[in-house]
């Protein structure tokens, strides 16, 4: 997790977030002390905290849903399939954007299991979207 907050810090310009994850994730590979992880997840969740305010002053607190596609839209290529799974696999924010971007075929591949990976990733839960669409192959 600290490998994936540390690129989304890097991603969306939060240096001090991931500074702190930077670090993090270096003490919990030596495995330091407990001591001093915990004093660096408590930065660490100080900054995202102050990071969630800042974003709920210039965004909507409701996520709203991507609307769905029209019936009879074609399926993805392969080829699309395999770009965001490649997102999902490096656990890239980016993936939100391509899904955002290819809503109509995704949706069209993937039916009714379209929702969850979209919940999915807009949860950040990557590793479970990954599931999913390599469910709707």
């Amino acid at each position: 997790m600290a490998h994936r907050l540390r690129g989304a810090g890097s991603t969306l310009g939060l240096t001090a977030i991931a500074d702190i994850a930077t670090r993090l994730e270096t003490l919990l590979r030596e495995r330091d002390t407990p001591g001093s992880v915990a004093a660096l997840v408590r930065r660490l969740s100080a900054q995202l905290r102050e990071a969630l305010q800042r974003l709920t002053q210039v965004l909507p607190l409701t996520p709203q849903a991507a609307p769905l596609p029209p019936a009879g839209t074609a399926p993805a290529d392969p080829g699309l399939l395999d770009a965001l799974d490649a997102l999902l696999h490096q656990g890239d924010i980016a993936a939100a954007a391509f899904l955002d971007t290819h809503v109509a075929a995704l949706h069209a591949t993937l039916g009714p299991r379209f929702a969850e990976l979209q919940a999915q990733i807009g949860g950040f839960d990557f590793d479970a979207a990954r599931h999913t669409l390599r469910g709707g192959r």
